[in-house]
């Protein structure tokens, strides 16, 4: 089956991250002035890779944080695979102010397979 066999298959992180800052930027015309915070991998125990990006953008001038969690799973018998995302999107001041139950949000998003 075709398709991406793991994350770096769609890019590095950072690929990735200028990907959706730019996407952002091209969606909006250059309105939503979208620039990026940061760009991190993490692995969980059973060997998933996770992308972690935070970004930011404005929404009819106000400044919003997005943070995104990607992973992909492939199904071990067909081949398949899924990319899963997780975004969570706050007001700059609000995101600041609980950044670290922000980002345990993103640290708490794991794939599970059937049976676990």
């Amino acid at each position: 089956s075709g398709g991406p066999k793991s994350l770096a298959d769609i890019g590095s992180v950072d690929d990735v991250a200028a990907r959706l800052v730019s996407t952002e930027n091209a969606r909006s015309r250059g309105a939503a002035k979208s620039s990026l915070r940061s760009a991190e991998t993490r692995e969980d125990s059973d060997g998933v890779r996770y992308y972690e990006i935070v970004y930011e953008k404005s929404v009819l001038g106000v400044r919003r944080v997005l943070q995104t969690t990607l992973a992909l799973d492939v199904d071990a018998s067909s081949g398949a695979s899924t990319l899963y995302t997780l975004t969570a999107e706050q007001d700059r001041e609000r995101y600041d102010a609980d950044a670290e139950a922000m980002r345990a949000l993103g640290a708490g998003f794991k794939i599970l397979r059937p049976g676990e």
